[in-house]
C-alpha cells in the first residue's frame, strides 16, 4: 500500500482537492506553462523526495516523475525552454516505471534513479548545480537515506543526455553562412537623367560569420548585390540574432545587420547616347531577416528565410565623366541614394565547435 501513497500520487490528489496530509503544506506556484499546486512534505530531519521541479537547500533535490493519468503509457521527455531535455521517463499505466533522469537547464546532469510501479526503488544519484555528486536509496514512504551506492546505467538516457549536452556545446561557439537571396525593390540608387532611372536588385550573395553566446549570435558579414543593370552594391557590417528552439534539429532565427554598402554605378545619360561612365557612392544599410535552419549534420545545416533590407533616401552629389572612347568633362550629378529591396534566401552553414 505504500507504493500507492508516494509523492506521485499525493501530488495528484491533493492538488485537486486542495487539502494536503498531516505534516505537509499546500505550495502553489504560477508558471509560464500555467498554474501549478502540490503537497510539500515537511519531514524534520529526514531527506524528502521533493516535488517535480522542486529544490531544497541543503537536501537531495531528486525531481519527482509528474503525475499522470492512467491512460498515459511508454516514454515522456519534457524540455526547459531553452531547448535542453530536462526529464525523460517511461510511464505503465500511467505510473512511472523503469529508470528517470532530469537535467539542469545547461544541459548538467540532475537525478537519476528506478521506479517499479510508481515506488523509487534501489540507487538514485542527484547533482547540485556545481557538480557535486550525492548517492543513496529510499527509505520508507518519501524518504530518503544517503548512502554510497551505483545508480543505474540506461542507454536510453544516455542517449538523450548526448543530444542534450550536445545542443549545450554548440552554444558559445560560432558558425559561418552563405546566403544566396533572390531579391526584388530597388538597388539603393536613382538619377532620372540616366536610362536605367532606378535600378531593381536581383540577386544577393552574403558570407556571415558569427560567435554564438547561448541563443544570440553576432558578427561580421560581407556582401555583394547584383541589379539588372551593371550597377552594384558591395555591403559589410555587423549582423546579430537570436535563435528560437523548434524542435529537435529545427531552429528559428530572428536576425538584423547594421552596416554601409559601396555603390558603384554604370551611368548611361538619356541626352548623352553611346557615352558611358562609372562613379561610386556611398550609403548606410539596415537589414532584418527570418529565418529557420535545419541541422543535417554535426557542423553542416541548410537555412532559409525571407529578409528586407535599406535605407532612408537621401541625396548626393557626386562627378561622372562620359566616354565613347574620347572622354568629356566632369558632369556633376545628383543621385538619390536609398530605398527597400526585399527577398528570400536559402544558404548553407558551417557549425564551428
Amino acid at each position: 500500500m505504500w507504493r500507492v501513497t508516494m509523492v506521485v500520487v499525493v501530488l495528484a490528489g491533493c492538488a485537486a482537492a486542495r487539502v494536503c496530509p498531516t505534516e505537509s503544506s499546500l505550495v502553489h506556484e504560477d508558471r509560464p506553462t500555467g498554474r501549478v499546486e502540490w503537497c510539500r512534505r515537511d519531514v524534520a530531519g529526514a531527506k524528502a523526495l521533493p516535488a517535480v521541479e522542486r529544490t531544497y537547500t541543503g537536501m537531495l533535490g531528486l525531481a519527482q516523475p509528474p503525475p499522470a493519468s492512467g491512460g498515459m503509457h511508454g516514454p515522456f521527455t519534457q524540455w526547459h525552454t531553452g531547448g535542453t531535455i530536462a526529464l525523460h521517463g517511461r510511464y505503465a499505466d500511467g505510473v512511472p516505471d523503469g529508470v528517470w533522469a532530469s537535467w539542469y537547464p545547461d544541459g548538467a546532469r540532475r537525478s537519476i534513479g528506478r521506479y517499479e510501479r510508481g515506488a523509487p526503488v534501489g540507487c538514485f544519484a542527484v547533482w547540485d548545480e556545481h557538480g557535486a555528486i550525492t548517492t543513496g536509496v529510499p527509505a520508507g514512504a518519501n524518504q530518503f537515506r544517503v548512502e554510497a551506492c551505483a545508480p543505474p546505467v540506461d542507454g536510453e538516457v544516455a542517449r538523450v543526455e548526448a543530444r542534450s549536452r550536445r545542443g549545450v556545446e554548440e552554444r558559445g561557439t560560432g558558425d559561418a553562412t552563405l546566403h544566396a537571396l533572390a531579391q526584388g525593390g530597388r538597388l539603393g540608387l536613382r538619377n532620372e537623367t540616366q536610362r536605367a532611372v532606378a535600378p531593381s536588385a536581383v540577386a544577393t550573395a552574403e558570407l556571415a560569420v558569427r560567435k554564438q553566446i547561448g541563443r544570440f549570435r553576432i558578427g561580421p558579414a560581407l556582401g555583394l548585390r547584383l541589379s539588372d543593370t551593371d550597377t552594384s552594391a558591395y555591403s559589410g557590417g555587423i549582423v546579430a540574432a537570436l535563435g528560437v528552439p523548434v524542435r529537435g534539429r529545427l531552429e528559428g532565427e530572428l536576425e538584423v545587420g547594421l552596416g554601409a554598402q559601396y555603390l558603384s554605378i554604370a551611368a548611361s545619360r538619356m541626352d548623352l547616347p553611346g557615352f558611358l561612365g562609372r562613379t561610386s557612392l556611398w550609403s548606410p544599410l539596415a537589414s532584418a531577416r527570418a529565418g529557420l535552419s535545419f541541422e543535417v549534420a554535426r557542423t553542416f545545416a541548410i537555412v532559409g528565410g525571407a529578409r528586407v533590407e535599406g535605407a532612408p533616401s537621401r541625396d548626393a552629389s557626386n562627378e561622372v565623366v562620359y566616354c565613347a572612347p574620347a572622354c568629356g568633362p566632369p558632369l556633376r550629378e545628383t543621385w538619390s541614394v536609398g530605398g527597400l529591396s526585399y527577398g528570400l534566401d536559402v544558404g548553407v552553414r558551417v557549425l564551428i565547435r
